[in-house]
């Protein structure tokens, strides 16, 4: 088989490992990068155009691009090289970010190559190119591009964004949230819910599990103080809710291995 591609690198991506300053380095990229976001709220720059991510966005980096992200993030990201004409034109026919209808599915692909690509049996690099080739026909062909009706409020739903993850240890409302970008409580609500993929309560939840995870990764504080730092109202109330989302107690979370796979 014709080699068509060549991996720079695979992994499951955290920005902590290089967001000094709530920023990244700008760099030029030097080959193709795909990468799905599982953790959104932050803006990546493209040749100087921002686009606010949510989780299931994808970007599709070209070489030569010049980019940056702002505020933490996760995801999958693969970079490498392309030697066929005939996929390149399909690359460069994507636009840079969009969302993808099957975040599972992408998900699970990404998964599987992480996988091949750390256990290296027999064969693992065609296999790799494969997933490639079928991430590639699945971005080409069912892609849905995010909504230009609401491009224009971005920054409101930024500004949002940054409102809840500064005043989270805090009661604060929808009106509130609605209050900092600068819209009405309902037109936010829809708008959000729109650019976001996930409503403005759904969100804070998702920032006060987020800062959990953190201090049970990072520090030795007792759970229920964990709660409180977090912005829960009740421990008893956090002990369920984070049960609910990682199928695991706080505690258990402490104790298990959950180590980002960096290859």
């Amino acid at each position: 088989m014709e080699k068509l591609f060549s991996i720079g690198y695979l992994r499951n991506y955290n920005s902590k490992e290089v967001c000094f300053h709530n920023k990244t380095p700008l760099r030029k990229t030097t080959s193709y990068e795909i990468e799905l976001y599982t953790l959104g709220g932050n803006i990546t720059v493209i040749n100087g155009k921002e686009y606010l991510q949510k989780p299931g966005n994808v970007v599709v980096a070209s070489p030569g691009d010049a980019r940056y992200s702002i505020k933490y993030f996760k995801c999958y990201s693969i970079h490498f090289s392309c030697y066929c004409t005939e996929i390149i034109d399909y690359l460069n026919s994507l636009p840079k970010v969009f969302e993808f209808y099957n975040q599972k599915k992408l998900s699970e692909i990404f998964e599987d190559m992480l996988l091949a690509n750390s256990a290296k049996k027999a064969g693992y690099e065609l296999y790799l190119q494969s997933k490639i080739l079928e991430i590639i026909s699945l971005l080409v062909n069912n892609t849905s591009v995010i909504s230009k009706k609401y491009a224009q409020y971005s920054k409101n739903i930024s500004n949002a964004c940054n409102f809840i993850e500064s005043s989270y240890q805090h009661d604060i409302s929808l009106d509130d949230m609605a209050k900092s970008s600068f819209l009405s409580p309902s037109f936010f609500h829809k708008v959000f819910k729109e650019v976001m993929g996930i409503t403005p309560s759904q969100y804070l939840l998702k920032t006060r599990l987020s800062t959990a995870q953190k201090l049970l990764e990072n520090t030795n504080k007792k759970i229920i103080d964990i709660a409180y730092l977090s912005g829960f109202s009740s421990h008893s109330y956090f002990n369920q809710v984070f049960k609910q989302t990682f199928k695991m107690t706080p505690n258990q979370y402490r104790t298990s291995q959950k180590n980002e796979i960096i290859l």
